[in-house]
């Protein structure tokens, strides 16, 4: 009788309380950015669990991937590119609503040592990420700032995924004379001895160009309804990501375990007192 009564009791509970004994999906890709960071370094200490979240990561693996698991409303919570969440939204996909984002990518735009001018790049090879990518997009934004047709004046070269470590190799290898890269590329180029070989073009603030980097963050409305304060206490995770660095310093974080299988962690990236 007693066992009766109890279950009597859990299934009278509201739905808002029994769903927050349920993993919160979130969705990340690309894997790669360094916009992701706060997630990361947030998630390698331990701070959404100890906000009281039980989370499950999925890492699609690519944007098509990526686009039918948030048309499919299999996420709770996306670290993605804001296209990809206003893709979804306007083809029918599960109502997602942007909350937030950790900033706007670094950006330079490099060219082969022959290339002295962004008039030099006419009749050359660029690199660009998947056609109608953020990358793409911002490729082509920044050439025609440059005063560069990118349909007519260059040969646009996509590299899948976009991601612009990739586009560095590429560079470097000479299957292009210049690309549109971020801040990890340019660290992996800096760390090869590599960067001098290249003539620095542009940057984002030159171009006045503030594109978010792959990290932001939207909420499913049935999930904000339903578990406000969760996506609360996500957010608030974020936050202490951000601050996290001048909490515990670099040692701490480049001890962690690895966030992602396919990203590598850059304590250099990480601006923090040694102390």
């Amino acid at each position: 009788m007693q066992i009766l009564v109890a279950v009597m009791l859990i299934l009278s509970l509201p739905a808002s309380i029994t769903a927050q004994t349920d993993a919160v999906r979130v969705v990340y890709y690309p894997p790669w950015n360094i916009s992701k960071l706060p997630m990361y370094l947030a998630r390698s200490l331990g701070i959404f669990e100890r906000n009281g979240l039980k989370i499950g990561w999925t890492n699609p693996g690519s944007n098509d991937k990526l686009l039918a698991t948030l048309k499919s409303g299999g996420a709770d919570i996306a670290v993605v590119s804001a296209n990809h969440v206003v893709q979804s939204n306007a083809t029918g996909g599960a109502a997602m609503l942007l909350v937030g984002n950790t900033g706007y990518n670094y950006s330079v735009f490099l060219a082969d040592s022959a290339i002295k001018s962004a008039a030099d790049l006419k009749g050359k090879k660029v690199g660009s990420g998947e056609a109608g990518s953020t990358p793409d997009q911002l490729t082509r934004l920044a050439l025609r700032k440059l005063g560069i047709d990118p349909d007519k004046d260059v040969t646009l070269v996509h590299f899948n995924e976009g991601r612009s470590a990739d586009r560095a190799g590429a560079l470097t290898s000479g299957q292009i004379s210049g690309s549109l890269v971020t801040a990890e590329a340019l660290y992996e180029l800096e760390k090869n001895g590599q960067l001098n070989r290249f003539n620095r073009l542009t940057d984002h603030k030159q171009l006045k160009i503030y594109a978010g980097g792959g990290a932001d963050y939207a909420v499913a409305t049935a999930f904000l309804k339903n578990r406000r304060q969760e996506a609360k206490q996500f957010m608030s995770g974020i936050c202490e990501g951000i601050a996290s660095p001048e909490k515990t310093g670099r040692k701490r974080w480049s001890s962690s375990p690895r966030p992602d299988a396919t990203w590598t962690p850059r304590p250099s990236l990480i601006s923090t007192n040694s102390t």
